[in-house]
C-alpha cells in the first residue's frame, strides 16, 4: 500500500498548529476552518492533533 503523501500524522498536525498559533499565523476562527477541512477528508488522527495543540496552547496562554 502506498502512503498518501497528503496525509498528516497526529504529531505533524500538532506541531504545525501549535507553531502557527504561537506565531499568530492562525486564530480560533481559522483553526475551526482547518479542523472542518480535515474532518471532511476523514483525517481524524490529524483532527486529534489539532485539538490537542489548541488545548495545549490555551493552557500555556493561561499560565502567563
Amino acid at each position: 500500500m502506498v502512503k498518501d503523501e497528503s496525509y498528516y500524522t497526529k504529531e505533524e498536525c500538532f506541531k504545525d498548529v501549535l507553531a502557527s498559533l504561537r506565531a499568530k499565523i492562525i486564530d480560533e476562527v481559522e483553526l475551526g476552518m482547518i479542523m472542518s477541512y480535515y474532518e471532511e477528508l476523514e483525517y481524524y488522527e490529524c483532527c486529534g492533533g489539532i485539538k490537542e495543540a489548541y488545548e495545549y496552547y490555551k493552557e500555556q496562554e493561561n499560565e502567563v
